[in-house]
């Protein structure tokens, strides 16, 4: 795991910085957080991070403060800068900083684009995160927009389950040897953070029995207890 690339995510709001470390935990990264502007030049200094995810609005600044703050302190990361509204003159202004700006919440579909340098499929997005097609919405029958959209909707939530699984099990190995460093070395700790990790990375690709079972050593480890057994049938 101290191999895997490091991401500063930055935010004021815990659900949300929680959203995208997932997702990032998900696909291999190394995941550290700070609520605020200030916070968030302290971890990166020594930290010289790889990736930051920053909230446009921050109580104590502003992501695009923070981006060129981090610049005239030598950061060479990638900036990923995102607002629950993305008007064209914040675009312009992230555009202008240097980074790329995102739709808040994160929808995973884009950071998965982003991470593998795509452009997103669209600036806006319809209903559960989907792109919008102006063309059948106007132009299909009602019942045929509707059954069009569910459609379509449901091909690109596979087409993105595909995606992120097979970037689950890229991640995997590390995952799995990060519980088991910290299980040799008797880390309790280290333990629980490492198999609650992957809990949630599992649960977000739909393997329920996996999430489970990291779930049941987190709580052990959170109890001091290391469950070797389970680590093992892991």
């Amino acid at each position: 795991m101290h191999d895997a690339p490091r991401a500063l995510v930055v935010d004021e709001a815990q659900a949300a910085r929680h959203r995208v470390a997932v997702l990032l935990q998900l696909a291999g990264w190394r995941v550290y957080e700070a609520v605020g502007m200030r916070a968030a030049l302290r971890a990166a200094a020594p930290l010289d991070p790889h990736l930051v995810v920053t909230e446009m609005h921050l109580r104590d600044g502003s992501g695009t403060a923070l981006v060129r703050e981090l610049r005239r302190a030598g950061s060479r990361a990638r900036f990923l800068i995102v607002t629950a509204r993305p008007t064209a003159r914040i675009r312009a202004q992230v555009s202008a900083s240097g980074g790329t700006c995102l739709a808040k919440p994160v929808h995973p579909r884009d950071l998965v684009d982003f991470l593998h340098d795509r452009p997103p499929a669209s600036p806006a997005r319809g209903a559960r995160g989907m792109a919008a097609d102006p063309v059948g919405s106007v132009a299909g029958s009602v019942a045929g927009s509707v059954v069009g959209s569910v459609v379509a909707a449901t091909e690109a939530d596979a087409h993105l389950l595909e995606r992120l699984r097979t970037m689950y099990i890229s991640a995997l190995p590390l995952r799995i040897s990060a519980i088991a460093r910290a299980a040799g070395n008797d880390d309790a700790g280290g333990v629980a953070d490492a198999a609650r990790t992957l809990a949630a990375a599992s649960g977000q690709v739909g393997l329920l029995d996996v999430a489970s079972i990291c779930r049941g050593i987190a709580d052990e480890a959170d109890r001091g207890v290391v469950a070797h057994a389970q680590v093992t049938d892991l």
